[in-house]
């Protein structure tokens, strides 16, 4: 059975501030400075998630097994195409075939989320909600794709032409990356 390890990563800010400095502070200068360094702190957690996913040239971090989380050896990744019905479905029929980590049985994996670049979610939104495939010309033919993922979400972070459909079960073992927070601390002290 496939098995990840978590390894937890530290970032720290410092405002060194003197008494005579926080009395002279009529205008409230470091409230807003500390108030910043949080904001800061949470993007850095969403920076941190962007920058792991383009990894081996957008393929994610290398497993265990030496390969990129997106890699054919893991049966998770598809043609390159843009989004048309035909390429989603093609994606929610690998998806569905996917395996528990002893490849012993199908955890029948369900896509929820597109990610993609900024843009490219709005085209994903309208071939996602179409009643009709928006392929075909005379617009007789049912949408297969039609309600497919529930969360479509743009991201500035992302480029080009690569995209990314996360799936879910109802259940947490198909979550492909998780974050976790040392002691359960998620915001900064």
């Amino acid at each position: 059975a496939a098995k990840e390890t978590l390894q937890a990563d530290e970032w720290g800010m410092i405002i060194n501030l003197s008494h005579k400095a926080i009395v002279n502070d009529d205008m409230g200068a470091f409230d807003t400075l500390a108030v910043a360094a949080g904001e800061a702190a949470a993007y850095t957690v969403e920076t941190a998630f962007f920058d792991m996913l383009a990894e081996n040239s957008g393929n994610g971090p290398t497993m265990n097994d030496g390969n990129a989380f997106f890699h054919s050896s893991h049966n998770n990744i598809g043609a390159a195409a843009a989004p048309s019905v035909a390429q989603l479905s093609a994606m929610r029929a690998i998806m569905r075939k996917q395996k528990d980590p002893a490849a012993k049985r199908f955890i029948k994996v369900t896509p929820a989320t597109f990610l993609g670049p900024v843009g490219m979610d709005d085209d994903v939104r309208v071939l996602v909600n179409a009643e009709y495939d928006p392929e075909d010309v005379a617009l007789q033919k049912p949408n297969s794709v039609r309600g497919m993922v529930q969360n479509i979400l743009g991201a500035p972070e992302l480029e080009g032409d690569d995209y990314y459909i996360f799936g879910s079960n109802g259940s947490r073992r198909t979550a492909p990356f998780e974050i976790a927070f040392v002691n359960g601390q998620a915001t900064p002290v």
